[in-house]
């Protein structure tokens, strides 16, 4: 018998079957070579399929291991049927799919997106995705219940696929116009993944709807490629696909040593990437928009709470308070919460180092910026990076 050390270092067949046509699948995929790589026993067959397409193992195909984005129950059945060990990397749930599974968290993706709306001033919101999907239920509802927790209704729009791609484009940009048309504004807009955003924002377009100033929008991910290709650029969550895919690595690794793995890890979202789609502030107070204009414009560089006094017509005292009662913080907990979301981006999207990080994002040293970033995070700047990167 074989020992335990000798069975790991012994070449292992791993299956990727996840689209290779989005950001979200690409990112994924590319965490999943850097771990074969680090690991050095991983062989590697990539499966490159759009999101429509039904991925499939190749014919004779006799591997180890297989990690895969499970959209429907013929798929699970084909895997369940290799008796090899599959870890699933889709937020779909499926009955009867009970491979392990490492997917998003929607519940922190929607108050992370409602929170964007919220600190910009909005008031009235809505979602737009396909229904018909549960998982996308499961994204509007956690949306929903985040708005409300702050006193607000969510409004909706079914957005269905057709069965022409022409005709359901034509059918998807009317049916939005007609939608827009009698929604309150200004209004944020969370849509289902970035294609939505996209036809969402080409509806606004065609019904000359100001945007982000009458409807703001929001991407469910960020896949930079299309939400740079939009008009104009959209905002998008940075969803954590590479800790997803270095945990489900792990995941599979301990299946494939004999070993159990979680039934379901929730991965949280990194953050948002701010584009033109929602750079507005839909404040109704003119002091108040002023005095956050100056401090987001201001909030990198070395700024003291006396500093924005002097430059609006309001006291201390009740700049304070307004802010308080609009977004449940004081001013310099903005300017803190401003500087540490972009340190989160930049530590999962750049190479700059620590010292370089708190500079640019206004923190006085790197020493104080990885003090304030453990004790929020509870977690170092650098073992962060790593673990939203995947390595």
């Amino acid at each position: 018998m074989p020992s335990r050390r000798a069975a790991r270092s012994s070449p292992r067949d791993v299956a990727v079957l996840v689209d290779t046509s989005t950001g979200w699948g690409r990112r994924l995929v590319h965490s999943v070579i850097n771990f074969a790589h680090e690991h050095g026993n991983w062989r590697l067959w990539v499966e490159p399929a759009g999101r429509a397409e039904a991925a499939r193992l190749p014919a004779g195909w006799d591997g180890h291991g297989i990690i895969a984005r499970i959209a429907s129950e013929q798929m699970a059945d084909r895997l369940r049927s290799t008796h090899r060990p599959v870890v699933n990397v889709s937020g779909i749930k499926l009955q009867g799919a009970d491979f392990p599974r490492v997917s998003t968290n929607y519940q922190a993706t929607a108050e992370l997106a409602a929170s964007h709306f919220l600190e910009r001033g909005f008031e009235h919101f809505a979602y737009v995705g396909p229904f018909n999907l549960s998982y996308v239920r499961e994204h509007r509802e956690a949306f929903t219940e985040a708005v409300a927790a702050q006193g607000h209704h969510c409004l909706y729009h079914d957005f269905r696929a057709g069965a022409s791609r022409h005709l359901a484009w034509r059918s998807h940009i009317d049916a939005l116009k007609r939608w827009l048309a009698d929604l309150p504004r200004p209004i944020g807009i969370f849509t289902w993944g970035t294609t939505v955003g996209v036809y969402l924002l080409h509806a606004c377009n065609e019904a000359n709807i100001r945007v982000p100033d009458e409807i703001a929008v929001l991407g469910g991910d960020d896949d930079r490629l299309a939400c740079e290709a939009s008009s104009p650029p959209m905002s998008g969550v940075i969803v954590a696909s590479e800790q997803i895919g270095r945990t489900a690595c792990q995941q599979l690794d301990r299946m494939m040593r004999g070993r159990r793995a979680d039934p379901h890890t929730l991965i949280d979202p990194i953050d948002i990437t701010t584009r033109q789609s929602t750079d507005v502030l839909a404040l109704r107070d003119p002091e108040l928009l002023k005095a956050l204009v100056i401090l987001r414009q201001n909030a990198y560089s070395p700024m003291t709470i006396d500093g924005l006094m002097r430059r609006i017509a309001m006291s201390r005292r009740s700049l304070e308070r307004m802010f308080q009662q609009t977004f449940g913080r004081t001013p310099w907990e903005e300017v803190r919460r401003l500087r540490m979301s972009r340190a989160r981006q930049l530590l999962a999207q750049s190479d700059m180092s620590i010292p370089q990080v708190a500079e640019s994002c206004g923190f006085a040293t790197g020493e104080h910026f990885a003090t304030l970033f453990k004790r929020e995070h509870d977690i170092t700047p650098l073992k962060y990076r790593s673990k939203v990167r995947g390595r």
